[in-house]
C-alpha cells in the first residue's frame, strides 16, 4: 500500500463515551500484520492492515477493533490457492478429500491385484511464488506371484510359463502311460490362483495337488446287507456306492461311502441288525432310555414335562420288522381353571386361553386402589398347573383427614374422603385467610390419594403491616392489584405472551412481610432468551469464560485463584427469561486467625496472615516441644486454618537414685519437675 497506506495503520477513532478495548492482535493461520505490534490493549475503533500468508491469494485486509471489544472477523479475505487438477494413475484412483487448495491433502490407491510404487499421498505446498503437489502421482503395478509348485508325477498348463501374476489360474494333471492310460490319481484341488493377502507380495491361494499311485478300495460288502446303488467289479479313488438292508434287518451308521485316497471307504460301511434306531422325540416330552439301538422286544417308556399331558400309549416295543410297535405319543399342554371375567371397581385382562404360560391382568378403576399382585400366571405344579397369585380385591382410595387451620372454621366433610373432595376454609372474624380457599383431594398415581395443596392459614388482621411490590420476571399482576399492599392482600399473576407459568398464580401477603404462603410463581420464555455475558472477578474465573451464549439452563461455577475463598453463590444458572439467577460472587484474599498465646511458650509473630505463612513456635526454659515446631495457614474446605500446633510439656527428672548407708529430700517413686533440688 506505500506509505500512505502506513497511515492508516495506525488510525484510532475514540467515539466520545464508548468505554471498553481490545486485547492483543489476533493471530491467524493465513494471515500475519503488515505492522508487528507488542501492544496488550487497543481502543474500539482502532483499525489494522494484515497481508495475506504464501499459499492464499495475495491480498490486504484491515479489522477492526468493534464496540463489542472483539476485532471484526477476517475469514472472509484470505482465499486459499489451488494446486493442478490430480490424474488418476493407470489401474488405479485419486482420491480428493477436501479439495485441492493449498494445505489440502490427497491419497492414491490401486485397483485390487496392483500394488502402489512411489508415494500414496500428496499436499499442496508453497513453492516460490505459486503452490504445487510434494510428491508425484506414484505407478500401480500387477502384483507378481513366484512360479507355482511343481508335483511328482505330473504338470501344469497355464497360460504363461514364465510370467505370473495376480488373478492368473494354473492347472494341474497327473502323467497317463504311453497308451494313455490312467497310472495316477489327481487329489486335492486340480487348479490354484495367484492372489494376494496385503496386496503388495503375491502367494498361491492354496497348496497344489498331489499325483498318487491309482487308488483301488476293496469290495464294499456288508453282512445282512447289498450294494442298492453304484455296484462295479472294482472301485476306484472318489467312487461312491449306497447300502441298503435286508428285510427284517436295521441299518447302523451312514448308508452311503466313498473310496478315500487312503484305499479305505469313509465312513466306515454301515452294519445291519435285527433290532430298531433310537425312537422318535417328541415335543415336551422324552423318553426313559437312551441307547444306540435296541433289540426286538425292548420296550421304552414315554413322560411329558410338567404342565402337558401324555396323548396315546405311553409304552412302545421294538418288532422284528426293525420298526416299533406303536405310534409314539404327543403330548399336550394344559389349562388352568377358569377365572372370573368380572372384578368389583375394576378390570379383568383374560388371555386367548389359559394354557400353561397364560397370564391375567388386573386394573382398578379410578378412585380405587389393587390389594394384591396386578397379574396372576399358569405355572406347573407337581402333576397340574395353578395360578400363581390370588385373585386381587380393589379398595377405595381415600385422603387422610385434613390438618385443621387455626383461627379457621372447620370445614364439612365425610369419611372416606375419596378423590374429587372439595374442602373450603374460611376465617374466623377480625382474621385474614393467606392462600388458597379451597383444596382438593387428588389421587395421581392410583396409590395413594394426597390434598393437591396445604390448607391455608388464618392470620390476625394488621393493617400496620406491608408487603413489597411483587416482582415476577415475564409475567404481570393482574388489574386491581396496586400498591400500597396491606396484610391479607392477594395478587394474582399472568405470564406475559410467549410465557409460560410455573407455580401458584396467587400470593398472599402474610404477616411477616413476605409473599407466601408459597414462593412467588416463575414466567418461563416458551423462546428462551440468552443471559448476558458474565464479567471476570477479581482473583477468580469462571466455566463460561469461552462460551459465546449463554442459552437458558446453563450454570456457570466461579472458583478463586489459590489464597482467596468464594463468598456469595458458586454456582449461577441462565433462566428462560435472559436472567441470570443469583448475583456475582467476590473473590477475597484467605487469612487465618491470629495464632493466639502459646501456653509455656513463645510464638515468632507473622509478618502476615495469608495463606502461606509459617508460624514458630519455642518453649519457655524447663518445656520440651512436642509436634512441628512451625505450623502454616492453609485452605481446609472454603476455610483458612492453621496446621497442627505444638505442645510444651514440662521436663520431668525420674525419681533420684537411693544412697547407700544415706538418705534424700526426694521421692522413690515420683519424677522430680525441671530445675528442682534434692539433698
Amino acid at each position: 500500500m506505500g506509505s500512505l497506506g502506513s497511515l492508516w495503520v495506525f488510525f484510532t477513532l475514540i467515539t466520545p463515551g464508548v468505554l471498553g478495548q481490545c486485547k492483543l492482535l489476533p493471530k491467524y493461520s493465513f494471515a500475519k500484520p503488515s505492522i508487528v505490534s507488542d501492544k496488550s490493549e487497543f481502543a474500539i475503533g482502532t483499525t489494522w492492515e494484515y497481508k495475506c500468508r504464501p499459499g492464499y491469494f495475495r491480498k490486504s485486509f484491515i479489522i477492526t477493533c468493534l464496540e463489542t471489544s472483539k476485532w471484526s472477523d477476517a475469514q472472509q479475505f484470505c482465499k486459499r490457492k489451488p494446486c493442478m487438477n490430480p490424474q488418476e494413475p493407470l489401474h488405479g484412483s485419486v482420491h480428493i478429500n477436501t479439495g485441492i487448495e493449498f494445505g489440502s491433502t490427497i491419497t492414491y490407491s490401486c485397483n485390487q491385484g496392483y500394488r502402489l510404487i512411489g508415494d500414496s499421498s500428496a499436499t499442496c505446498i508453497v513453492s516460490d511464488n505459486t503452490v504445487m503437489w510434494d510428491n508425484d502421482m506414484p505407478l500401480c503395478e500387477s502384483i507378481p506371484c513366484e512360479s507355482p509348485p511343481a508335483i511328482s508325477n505330473g504338470d501344469f498348463y497355464s497360460s504363461s510359463r514364465d510370467s505370473f501374476f495376480y488373478g492368473m489360474v494354473v492347472t494341474y494333471y497327473c502323467h497317463t502311460g504311453k497308451n494313455r492310460e490312467k497310472l495316477f490319481d489327481l487329489v486335492g484341488e486340480k487348479s490354484i490362483y495367484c492372489t494376494s493377502k496385503d496386496n503388495q507380495v503375491g502367494i498361491w491361494n492354496s497348496p497344489p495337488p498331489q499325483c498318487i499311485p491309482r487308488v483301488k478300495c476293496p469290495m464294499p460288502e456288508i453282512e445282512n446287507g447289498l450294494v442298492e446303488s453304484g455296484f462295479k467289479h472294482s472301485f476306484f479313488l472318489n467312487d461312491t456306492v449306497i447300502f441298503k438292508c435286508k428285510s427284517g434287518f436295521t441299518m447302523k451308521g451312514s448308508r452311503i461311502a466313498w473310496c478315500q485316497p487312503n484305499s479305505k471307504w469313509s465312513p466306515p460301511l454301515p452294519t445291519c441288525f435285527m433290532g430298531c434306531l433310537p425312537p422318535q422325540n417328541i415335543l415336551h416330552g422324552d423318553y426313559n432310555k437312551k441307547d444306540e439301538f435296541f433289540s426286538v422286544g425292548q420296550k421304552v417308556s414315554y413322560t411329558c414335562n410338567p404342565g402337558y399331558t401324555l396323548i396315546g400309549t405311553n409304552l412302545v416295543e421294538c418288532t422284528s420288522l426293525g420298526t416299533w410297535s406303536n405310534t409314539v405319543p404327543t403330548c399336550e399342554v394344559k389349562s388352568c381353571d377358569a377365572i372370573p371375567n368380572h372384578l368389583l371397581h375394576g378390570r379383568v385382562f383374560l388371555p386367548p386361553n389359559l394354557q400353561l404360560g397364560a397370564e391375567v391382568s388386573f386394573v382398578c378403576d379410578l378412585g380405587f386402589q389393587l390389594k394384591g399382585k396386578p397379574s396372576s400366571q399358569c405355572i406347573p405344579e407337581g402333576e397340574t398347573v395353578i395360578w400363581n397369585n390370588k385373585f386381587p380385591v380393589c379398595e377405595q382410595i381415600s385422603c387422610d383427614p385434613p390438618p385443621e387451620v387455626k383461627n379457621a372454621r372447620k370445614p364439612y366433610y365425610s369419611l372416606p374422603i375419596v378423590p374429587g373432595t372439595v374442602l373450603r376454609y374460611t376465617c374466623s372474624p377480625s382474621y385474614r385467610l393467606i392462600g388458597e380457599k379451597a383444596i382438593f383431594c387428588i389421587s395421581e398415581n392410583q396409590v395413594h390419594a394426597t390434598w393437591d395443596k396445604a390448607p391455608p392459614i388464618c392470620e390476625s388482621v394488621n393493617k400496620t403491616i406491608s408487603c413489597s411490590d411483587p416482582i415476577v420476571p415475564g409475567g404481570f399482576m393482574n388489574k386491581g392489584s396496586k400498591a400500597p399492599f396491606r396484610h391479607g392482600d392477594s395478587v394474582t399473576f399472568t405470564c406475559k405472551a410467549n410465557f409460560t407459568m410455573k407455580g401458584s398464580k396467587t400470593v398472599w401477603c402474610q404477616a411477616n412481610e413476605m409473599w407466601g404462603p408459597t414462593a412467588l410463581p416463575v414466567c418461563e420464555s416458551d423462546f428462551p432468551l440468552e443471559c448476558p455475558s458474565l464479567p471476570t472477578i477479581h482473583n477468580g474465573h469462571h466455566t463460561g469464560q469461552h462460551v459465546d451464549q449463554f442459552v437458558a439452563g446453563l450454570s456457570v461455577t466461579y472458583s478463586c485463584e489459590p489464597g482467596y475463598l468464594l463468598t456469595g453463590k458458586k454456582t449461577i444458572k441462565c433462566l428462560s427469561s435472559g436472567d441470570w439467577d443469583g448475583v456475582i460472587p467476590t473473590c477475597k484474599e484467605a487469612q487465618c486467625e491470629h495464632p493466639g498465646k502459646f501456653p509455656n511458650g513463645q510464638v515468632k509473630e507473622p509478618l502476615s496472615l495469608q495463606v502461606g505463612t509459617t508460624v514458630y513456635f519455642s518453649c519457655n526454659e524447663g518445656y520440651q516441644l512436642q509436634g512441628q515446631p512451625s505450623s502454616q495457614c492453609v485452605i481446609v474446605e472454603q476455610k483458612a486454618i492453621w496446621t497442627k500446633k505444638p505442645v510444651c510439656k514440662e521436663i520431668l527428672c525420674p525419681p533420684p537414685p537411693p544412697v547407700r548407708n544415706g538418705s534424700h529430700t526426694g521421692s522413690f517413686s515420683e519424677n522430680v519437675p525441671y530445675g528442682s533440688t534434692v539433698t
